[in-house]
């Protein structure tokens, strides 16, 4: 992304945790009202389903800087075709 600055092109800074908890934010947000959604009428399981798959994902998503504390993934390659 560039943006204009007093007439200077100059490239925006993307802050990547912040993009990160944003990512997972808002599955779990969504995960929250979906879930409570189903408490009110359990008849709809898909609403259950729906919501608990949402806080799945956040938490996976959340869950992803841990893996680079833990020091898994330092000597993973990609593997050629």
């Amino acid at each position: 992304m560039v943006a204009a600055c007093n007439g200077q092109d100059r490239i925006m800074d993307l802050h990547l945790p912040t993009l990160m908890v944003m990512e997972a934010f808002v599955p779990a947000c969504a995960g929250a009202v979906l879930f409570t959604a189903w408490l009110y009428d359990r008849k709809i399981l898909v609403l259950g389903l729906w919501g608990l798959a949402n806080l799945v994902a956040a938490g996976g998503v959340f869950s992803l800087p841990a893996r680079k504390r833990a020091g898994f993934g330092d000597n993973v390659r990609p593997r050629p075709f």
